[in-house]
């Protein structure tokens, strides 16, 4: 690590990577330790600390990212080395017994990621998705299946390698691939807020829809995550305040769920033969709670408050009230009850089949879904916090 301090600002990212990866090799073993004849499971990291000053990423408050996670426990290790374990973790449970290989890529969302070297969120994602690409031919050359998982940003990376895959000959057979998108943004906050085309300046970063595929598709967000299940009425400010709570309790998490923690809203097979299913993980308590059951505050007062808040909080949600009035979508005000598409096997068009794959286009049984997954306790009990958040 000694030599990750003194590195110029400026140096390789790969460089940089790589002496994590070499400084993290215990750590990750210890962590991950998959069979030795486990399936490849390729992941994708969410935007990271690699163009921050050598001042934060050696601060020894790593784990933070790990916080909710099996490795959120043990001593001190560097941001770089959080970040690191982070991606190895990104769909161990979902994709069980598999070996992980991590996508290097800058991760990056322009100057906002801690120097004007640091490319934007368009090139960083079309450099990942070239790794990327390189990654799944030589995995699924020796013809054993693949699965691919990413978090947040890393989603956008998956999202364009699938867009690419669609039309390219050499295209593994779509028996040979799979993927998982955890906490993905593009269908959380910026289908919500964002209209498809939109450039963001400063991060550089141009919205897209979920891209059809010949592959099968999960979709994964925890319930009240900001990133991937943001509210949609933004004047509802209780909502918007729980959302930030869950950001930093659920999105990082959510990229270690097992398929027993989450409930199925919709499933939608494309018209190039992929099905694409959305999971929801649910929260019986509303995030903004969790810092007084993690102070000690009686479960029944927990219960109590809950009561209370998270029909307020739910009111922000028109897939949960959808007759509570107005929400945005692509960035409009809308002012019609949200339209449900049904959930079906048939083939589909692309548009119906992207569409299926989001939030807040899931089946018109998904409110049912998400209360009686709450009713039921589906999920994982909330995270302890440790740490600083994202």
């Amino acid at each position: 690590m000694q030599q990750l301090a003194t590195m110029a600002p400026g140096g390789s990212l790969l460089m940089r990577a790589s002496l994590v990866a070499v400084t993290c090799v215990g750590l990750a073993a210890a962590a991950v330790a998959p069979p030795a004849d486990a399936a490849t499971r390729i992941t994708v990291g969410g935007a990271g600390p690699l163009y921050m000053p050598n001042l934060i990423t050696n601060l020894p408050v790593g784990r933070f990212y790990l916080n909710g996670t099996r490795a959120a426990q043990g001593p001190p290790v560097s941001v770089l080395e959080g970040y690191d374990l982070l991606n190895h973790l990104v769909g161990e449970n979902w994709f069980p017994g598999t070996s992980a290989q991590v996508v290097n890529y800058p991760a990056s969302v322009g100057v906002v990621s801690g120097s004007l070297a640091a490319p934007g969120a368009n090139q960083a994602v079309a450099m990942g998705r070239v790794s990327l690409h390189d990654q799944i031919r030589n995995a699924a050359s020796g013809g054993e299946p693949v699965v691919i998982a990413a978090l947040s940003m890393g989603t956008l990376v998956i999202n364009s390698e699938l867009a690419y895959l669609s039309s390219d000959p050499a295209a593994p057979p779509p028996d040979r691939l799979s993927f998982a998108l955890f906490g993905g943004p593009e269908l959380g906050v910026a289908a919500t807020y964002l209209p498809l085309g939109v450039t963001v300046p400063i991060i550089d970063y141009t919205v897209r829809d979920l891209s059809d595929s010949q592959y099968d598709v999960a979709v994964v967000y925890h319930q009240y995550d900001g990133w991937a299940d943001p509210p949609d009425r933004p004047w509802n400010l209780v909502a918007v305040v729980n959302a930030l709570f869950g950001t930093l309790y659920f999105h990082n998490n959510s990229s270690v769920a097992a398929v027993s923690d989450a409930v199925e809203l919709s499933s939608s097979k494309s018209a190039l033969g992929g099905t694409t299913t959305t999971y929801m993980i649910p929260s019986p308590t509303v995030p903004m709670l969790l810092p007084l059951a993690q102070a000690g505050v009686p479960e029944q007062v927990i219960a109590g408050l809950n009561a209370k808040l998270k029909p307020i909080v739910d009111a922000g949600y028109s897939d949960l009230t959808p007759d509570a009035g107005p929400y945005f979508s692509r960035g409009r005000l809308q002012f019609s009850p949200p339209v449900r598409a049904a959930t079906t096997s048939a083939a589909t068009t692309s548009a119906a089949a992207s569409s299926a794959a989001k939030p807040r286009a899931a089946a018109s049984a998904q409110r049912n879904s998400i209360r009686h997954a709450e009713q039921a306790g589906v999920g994982r009990p909330a995270p302890a916090l440790r740490g600083t958040p994202r």
